[in-house]
Parts: structure tokens; C-alpha cells; sequence
């Protein structure tokens, strides 16, 4: 990987700025189809992660980098 790479970090935070905001539209959207059905006692909401993977986010930041790359963009 060349030295002026993106910063994982960075791409990490935004990810995970876009994982909390999808995740709170889900809960709306879900919420509003709850008023339409009763729910059982009992029942649970599953949780979803909002962690990434080292690889996957070190694989993300470098197609990040080769599209920017490949757009003509200076980075």
C-alpha cells in the first residue's frame, strides 16, 4: 500500500456514522410496523452489530483509494 493511503481510522468513523444512521431509520421503520401487529410477549430485538472487520476495513480504504485513483482525483 502506498504511504498516503487513507487513514483506516477515518474510514472506520464513517462507516460507522452510516451504520448508526441506518440503523436508527431502521428502528423508526420498525417501530411504525410494530403499531400495525401485535407483538407476542417475549419477544426480542435483535441486535445489530455495528463493528467492522481489520480486513474488510483495510480492503475498503484501499477501493476507496484505487476509485478515487482511477476518477483522476488528487488525494
Amino acid at each position: 500500500m502506498e504511504a498516503n493511503s487513507f487513514d483506516p481510522d477515518l474510514i472506520h468513523a464513517i462507516f460507522k456514522l452510516v451504520w448508526n444512521k441506518r440503523s436508527l431509520e431502521r428502528e423508526k421503520n420498525e417501530g411504525a410496523d410494530a403499531l400495525d401487529c401485535e407483538v407476542g410477549a417475549g419477544t426480542t430485538r435483535k441486535s445489530r452489530s455495528t463493528t467492522a472487520n481489520g480486513n474488510a476495513l483495510k480492503l475498503s480504504c484501499e477501493f476507496l483509494r484505487m476509485f478515487i485513483a482511477a476518477c483522476g482525483c488528487d488525494c
